[in-house]
């Protein structure tokens, strides 16, 4: 399983407590074998999850005794007492948790399969939609296109949209690279990643209609 970024948890707009608790625990299981004391494990989990509060989550923290902050499962608790909207369901959430983790493009068009993954990031929250966008090219299983993503996004951090531009520019590349006399279609030094793309899918207009990177 490829390495999952922890993303900060403020409790607020779109955060989820219940899908930020078990990133949390699926990010900590690779590590899992460095401890061979149970206690000493115990702690690390919870200063992954602890650390990575921020905003008014930090705030109610800090707040709390220290029982609460010192014991994962009761901070656990008293974190989705506080933080778990009324209105979420917690399984749609880890649903689409669990597609993200195992977010694959298999023989979907590369339009379908980006839909997809923004789909499964406007569930999961914005806090989530940079994670998706990068195991999204991860998941991709054409190795060209895979490379040619990987090569034009270079080795920085990279959003979303980000991702899927790079993805529907390197598909137009080796399209015209494969058609017989085809040049591809190659970056201007500064050109944007979206430049000459339609307004599509929802990240790059929304982007675009605020001004866009």
């Amino acid at each position: 399983m490829a390495q999952i970024r922890v993303p900060l948890f403020t409790g607020e707009g779109d955060d989820d407590i219940d899908v930020f608790i078990r990133i949390c625990r699926l990010a900590f299981i690779p590590q899992e074998r460095w401890y061979t004391d149970e206690d000493d494990r115990r702690d690390a989990e919870l200063l992954m999850l602890a650390t990575n509060l921020g905003g008014r989550a930090y705030t109610f923290y800090k707040g709390l005794p220290l029982y609460e902050k010192t014991d994962l499962v009761r901070l656990s608790n008293r974190l989705c007492a506080r933080f778990r909207a009324a209105s979420r369901d917690p399984y749609r959430a880890n649903r689409a948790l669990d597609e993200m983790v195992t977010l694959r493009q298999a023989a979907q068009p590369l339009q379908d399969y980006i839909a997809r993954a923004e789909s499964i990031a406007e569930t999961l929250g914005d806090g989530y939609l940079d994670e998706v966008g990068r195991r999204m090219v991860e998941g991709l299983d054409d190795r060209s296109l895979h490379l040619a993503t990987k090569r034009a996004l270079g080795a920085k951090d990279f959003s979303f949209r980000d991702a899927a531009c790079a993805m529907l520019k390197a598909e137009a590349q080796l399209v015209s690279a494969r058609t017989v006399g085809g040049k591809g279609i190659d970056e201007a030094p500064g050109q944007s990643l979206s430049a000459g793309l339609p307004k599509w899918p929802k990240c790059l207009a929304s982007a675009d209609a605020q001004g866009g990177k």
